[in-house]
């Protein structure tokens, strides 16, 4: 009888106990709709990846034309409508028990490495249309652009696979192309993405040996009927910007190599160039593990260093004249991203604790802190405004493309929010980068700007040549190599303008 009565009182005591874990456990992920609006959001959409929650977890998100393409540890990729969260095709791409690198998307093209393999998909549908090996190990997520993919590897070669691509169309619907009606003509697009297939017959990879080891995704910076351009970190410092001359096809010549003190772990971020100005040049803002933070033009002039103390392990964002970044323990930068007149970084505002960039309003910058609760920081001066819990979606998407907020859990729980009254997404640079997109003359000649307007990362300096590079060839010394310029201290923090200028220069 005393046995009972001690394990009845076991019992009651440990009851709590078991429903404060069982209700722990059960605490929803969602946010609700409520609690959105005491933030000044909107949740616009949740959804479920297609993930196997008692086995894998999401391990990387791109966003591409308002897709958001998701990738699982087990090699499962998906990909989600960014507006309504609708999927438009979930494929298992790779083997579940090889590891995955980060997604690369790029034209109508998707590629995944999975262990030591390449796999590129037609990215409206998911199918695989190209495979192989790759050259050596893989050391990061591949890039893409309409007709290539760039992977990098441990030993610093960088390797680029052509990609050729053939769409199945109707000749009769093709010769009535011109008298389609803008709705006729998407359906002609989609149907004509669906059926795409690869020239097994393309050219041979090109090659380029790096100094230190390529651990980062490469970025492609802009690309066109005549060139395209690439751009990839080491880790002994140096960046790197390739060119290939898509009318010869024959080598990964180095436009522009800089070599900064210390590793470069993140991806850098590039702004294209202004539409209708001269120079057109684009500029690359990359951070590193000295605390630094350079913006170099695509020529490889760098127009500004600018120092922190710490290192940089996010990638920075560039959005309109703004650049945003954030160090390991500190909190987030935004800076100018054209230098002053004594070639210096112009800071605009710090804000503390914000450890990493979410996205960006007209009115608010949105970052994450180091408990992984989502800030709300003025856009002009950078003062924190609200605070919202959410902790426990620690997949934290950085979107410097739209607006959107979103947020996911490991075991993909996914939420698209936005501020109030904001019901289609704000879409940052879209006339830079379809300037970018749009054909330019040849190599040798340069599109004229608009008679006395002039680009703001213009900087007199002398030409220089390009350092060559021919194909599978060791790395040679680049003439133009020079090291990034010592910094002097950061001036100081200028105030916010009292007009409240719109820092995504829209007007």
């Amino acid at each position: 009888m005393t046995r009972k009565c001690f394990c009845l009182a076991l019992i009651a005591v440990a009851n709590p106990l078991v429903a404060s874990f069982s209700a722990a456990a059960a605490e929803p992920l969602l946010i609700s709709e409520a609690v959105a609006q005491r933030h000044g959001l909107q949740r616009s959409w949740f959804a479920q990846a297609d993930i196997d929650r008692g086995r894998s977890r999401l391990h990387d998100m791109k966003l591409y034309e308002g897709v958001l393409y998701l990738i699982s540890d087990s090699a499962v990729v998906q990909a989600i409508d960014a507006e309504t969260g609708a999927t438009l095709w979930s494929k298992q791409i790779g083997l579940p028990k090889h590891p995955c690198l980060p997604l690369g998307v790029g034209g109508d093209m998707l590629a995944v490495v999975n262990g030591s393999r390449l796999y590129v998909a037609n990215r409206h549908n998911g199918n695989i249309i190209y495979e192989r090996a790759v050259d050596g190990a893989p050391g990061g997520g591949p890039a893409v652009c309409d007709r290539r993919v760039y992977v990098p590897t441990t030993t610093g070669m960088m390797t680029a696979y052509r990609v050729d691509l053939l769409y199945e169309v109707n000749q009769s619907l093709l010769d009535k192309k011109n008298e389609m009606s803008p709705e006729e003509l998407r359906q002609f697009e989609a149907h004509r993405r669906q059926k795409i297939h690869v020239n097994l017959g393309s050219a041979l990879p090109l090659f380029y040996q790096s100094k230190g080891r390529t651990l980062v995704q490469p970025l492609v910076m802009r690309e066109s009927p005549d060139e395209e351009y690439v751009a990839w970190p080491t880790d002994q410092g140096y960046i790197y910007i390739g060119h290939v001359n898509r009318h010869s096809d024959r080598a990964l010549e180095i436009q522009s190599r800089i070599k900064t003190d210390a590793a470069i772990t993140v991806q850098p971020a590039y702004l294209p160039p202004m539409p209708n100005v001269s120079p057109d040049f684009g500029v690359l803002f990359f951070g590193s593990n000295d605390g630094f933070v350079t913006a170099i033009r695509e020529d490889g002039v760098v127009l500004w260093r600018f120092p922190t103390g710490e290192p940089i392990v996010q990638p920075p964002v560039a959005i309109g004249d703004r650049v945003y970044f954030s160090t390991r323990h500190g909190g987030l930068y935004c800076l100018d991203a054209k230098p002053d007149e004594a070639s210096r970084a112009v800071r605009r505002w710090y804000a503390p604790g914000a450890l990493q960039f979410l996205s960006a309003s007209k009115k608010h910058i949105y970052a994450a802190d180091r408990f992984g609760n989502t800030l709300a920081l003025d856009a002009e001066s950078g003062a924190r405004t609200d605070s919202l819990d959410t902790a426990k979606l620690s997949s934290k998407f950085m979107n410097a493309q739209t607006d959107r907020l979103y947020l996911a859990s490991p075991e993909g729980l996914l939420q698209c929010l936005h501020e109030i009254g904001i019901e289609k997404p704000l879409r940052y640079d879209l006339d830079r980068k379809q300037a970018a997109e749009a054909a330019k003359p040849a190599a040798d000649q340069k599109a004229p700007g608009k008679a006395g307007e002039e680009s703001p990362f213009a900087k007199k300096t002398p030409a220089k040549a390009p350092a060559k590079a021919a194909q599978g060839a060791a790395e040679e010394p680049a003439p133009e190599e020079k090291p990034a310029p010592a910094e002097k201290p950061a001036p100081a923090e200028k105030p916010a303008p009292a007009g409240g200028d719109n820092p995504f220069g829209e007007k």
